[in-house]
C-alpha cells in the first residue's frame, strides 16, 4: 500500500475513541510543489519520496487523537539539534511529545519516523514509511483503539528508560561504529538506530539535560555521555534510589494490604451477622412484622421476607466469613 493509498482510505473511514467519543476528522488541502521546495530550501535537506506524495495531497489532520501539521508549522518544537537537525515534526500529543521525520541531504524513498519524548526523555524509533503511520493512526482512532504508536507512545519509553537496551547492542566490530567511537573518544555510549525496530532508542537525558548527545554525520548513530562535570542526573539518582529500596518497600506493600484485606473481612462479617441476627432471624422466626406494599393483598405479612433458603444462604456467608477472618487474623 503506498501513502497516498493509506490517506485515501483513512478519507472514508469514521472514528472513534474511547467511551465512545466521536471523532469528526478533517484532512487539510495539500501544497503546491514551490511550498514544498520551499520546506526543503529551509531545511536545507530532501524530503523522502513518501512523505513529499503525502504533501501534495494533505497538509495536516485535524479532530483526531493527534495533533498533526505535516508542514510542521503549528507542532511546538522540541530541543533535538544533535539528534535530528533536518527535522519536520509533524505530530504531537498536546503534552510536549512529539513525533519527527528524519530528513537528510541525501534523498531516500521512505521516512524514517521518531518519537520523542520528554517525560522520561527518550528518542524512539516509531515506524519505517509513512504509510504505516498513517495505518496506525486509523487504527489508533478506531475501536479498540489499538495501535503501534500508542504502544510506543505509552509503554516502550519506560521499558527502555530501565533497561537502557542501547548499553547492550554497542558492536565495535562494525567500521561505521568503530570509526565514531575513535571519533569520540571515552566515557560515551554508541547506539546504531540504522536498522532499529518500532520501540527501540535511547534515553537522551540519562544524565540529566546536559547530556551530551552526538551524531555521527547523516547516519543514524547516536551517541550519549555524561555532561563534562560528571554529576548524574537527579532523575538517576532517584530511580538508582527507587530500585535500592524496592525491597524494603514491597514487604510494607504486602503490610498494607493485609491489614486492608483484615479490615474488609470484618467490615463484612459484622455487616452479614448483624443483618443475619437483628434481621433475617427475626422475620424468619415470626418475632418481626413488616408491612408489604401490595396492592393486591394489604395488610401485614409475616415471616414471607425471608425464605428458608434465603436464610440458609446468609447463615452460610456468615459462617465463610467468619471462617475466613479466623485464618487470615494472624497473617
Amino acid at each position: 500500500m503506498s501513502v497516498l493509498d493509506a490517506l485515501a482510505r483513512a478519507k472514508t473511514l469514521s472514528y472513534q475513541y474511547l467511551e465512545g467519543e466521536v471523532l469528526k476528522a478533517e484532512f487539510l488541502p495539500g501544497l503546491s510543489k514551490n511550498e514544498i521546495q520551499k520546506i526543503e530550501t529551509d531545511l536545507g535537506v530532501s524530503l523522502p519520496s513518501d512523505y513529499r506524495e503525502l504533501l501534495t495531497e494533505c497538509s495536516g489532520i485535524k479532530g483526531l487523537v493527534l495533533r498533526i501539521d505535516f508542514r510542521g508549522d503549528n507542532i511546538d518544537g522540541s530541543p533535538m539539534d544533535a539528534h535530528f537537525p533536518g527535522r519536520i515534526e509533524f505530530a504531537d500529543d498536546n503534552c510536549g511529545n512529539s513525533w519527527v521525520v528524519d530528513c537528510l541531504s541525501a534523498h531516500e524513498e521512505r521516512a524514517q519516523v521518531y518519537y520523542w519524548c520528554h517525560d522520561p526523555q527518550i528518542l524512539l524509533f516509531q515506524c519505517d514509511g509513512m504509510e504505516v503511520f498513517l495505518d496506525e493512526l486509523v487504527r489508533l482512532c478506531q475501536p479498540p483503539n489499538e495501535s503501534l504508536i500508542d504502544d510506543v507512545q505509552m509503554d516502550r519509553p519506560f521499558d527502555v528508560w530501565e533497561t537502557n537496551p542501547a548499553e547492550k547492542t554497542t558492536a565495535l566490530h562494525d567500521e561505521a561504529i568503530r570509526g565514531f567511537s575513535e571519533e569520540l573518544g571515552e566515557g560515551w555510549t554508541i547506539v546504531d538506530m540504522r536498522d532499529a525496530q518500532p520501540g527501540y532508542g535511547f534515553t537522551w537525558a540519562r544524565f540529566g539535560f546536559e547530556t551530551r548527545v552526538r551524531r555521527f554525520g547523516e547516519q543514524r548513530i547516536f551517541a550519549y555521555s555524561r555532561p563534562p562535570h560528571g554529576s548524574p542526573h537527579p532523575t538517576e539518582d532517584a530511580w538508582n534510589l527507587i530500585k535500592a529500596a524496592e525491597p524494603q518497600v514491597r514487604p510494607m506493600k504486602r503490610y498494607y494490604l493485609k491489614t486492608a484485606a483484615k479490615w474488609i473481612v470484618a467490615i463484612l462479617l459484622i455487616l452479614f451477622v448483624t443483618k443475619f441476627v437483628f434481621l433475617d432471624y427475626a422475620l424468619f422466626s415470626g418475632h418481626l412484622f413488616i408491612d408489604y406494599p401490595d396492592p393486591l393483598r394489604p395488610g401485614r405479612l409475616k415471616g414471607e421476607i425471608v425464605s428458608p433458603f434465603a436464610f440458609g444462604v446468609d447463615g452460610a456467608v456468615c459462617l465463610g466469613l467468619g471462617v475466613l477472618f479466623w485464618k487470615i487474623r494472624k497473617i
